[in-house]
């Protein structure tokens, strides 16, 4: 499975959206649930699946999905 997919996944389970719902452009201005906390539980779940640590300034610049995949693919070379 590749990143991307693997993203997909985490971010629809934390943030109980069908994965089908789940776009690059998705961000908390279009995800309900993505508020503060899921936003925290969200970074924890991927430092979880990819074995990587996400500085909490990285994380806070985290907007979107799209940007969210981006991080991700540099941290899990």
């Amino acid at each position: 499975m590749d990143v991307r997919q693997r993203c997909t996944n985490v971010f629809s389970k934390i943030m109980e959206v069908p994965l089908a719902e789940v776009k690059e452009e998705s961000s908390p201005g279009t995800i309900e649930s993505w508020d503060s906390l899921s936003h925290v539980q969200l970074i924890s779940a991927l430092e979880e699946e990819f074995k990587i640590e996400i500085p909490p300034e990285a994380g806070v610049d985290i907007e979107d999905f799209k940007g969210l995949v981006s991080f991700v693919e540099t941290q899990a070379q």
